[in-house]
């Protein structure tokens, strides 16, 4: 699945990118060193996750809206067929 194909793109990413990508970088906040390109795609893969997980509010917002609507729309739809079998006074 998704760690797959992250594996898949960080093999690639690492095949295809320039010289410059395969340079060190040195992590402010850990003793680590790793290559370039890996710290780039984790930067992006990290803000990919925090935009997911800024739409999660939306996403639930949306969700009991629709809720709502299709109960609304059950309960119009009960009430007109209670007022259709009602007979028309003259």
């Amino acid at each position: 699945g998704a760690v797959t194909a992250v594996a898949l793109a960080s093999r690639f990413w690492g095949l295809g990118c320039p010289k410059i990508f395969h340079e060190v970088a040195t992590l402010l906040f850990a003793s680590v060193t790793l290559p370039l390109s890996v710290v780039l795609l984790g930067a992006v893969a990290f803000g990919a996750l925090l935009g997911c997980l800024a739409m999660l509010g939306s996403l639930f917002r949306l969700k009991r809206e629709n809720s709502e609507l299709v109960r609304e729309s059950r309960l119009a739809n009960q009430e007109l067929n209670n007022l259709r079998s009602i007979p028309i006074k003259d």
